[in-house]
């Protein structure tokens, strides 16, 4: 199923916490069930991409490496 993007956010050169502040702003302005596509880079700011999600109440669609950094899928407020 192909996912309808709401919101894109470039997160790329930012550290932790930094990177979940940005990702909450950027829900914040969201629907419930929207989805929330996001690029990151590797390490801290991947692994703790899904707990932050979790413990917000927001479900990972996707979570997938491209070249250097990450692309992921967050739809706000429906974790399942």
């Amino acid at each position: 199923m192909m996912e309808s993007i709401a919101k894109s956010l470039n997160i790329t050169g930012m550290v932790c916490p930094m990177t979940w502040m940005q990702i909450r702003m950027a829900l914040a302005k969201l629907s419930d069930g929207d989805v929330l596509e996001i690029v990151l880079d590797d390490g801290e700011p991947v692994k703790s991409l899904a707990r932050s999600a979790k413990e917000d109440g927001h479900a990972i669609v996707s979570l997938r490496r491209e070249g250097r950094s990450w692309r992921a899928l967050i739809r706000k407020g429906l974790v399942q």
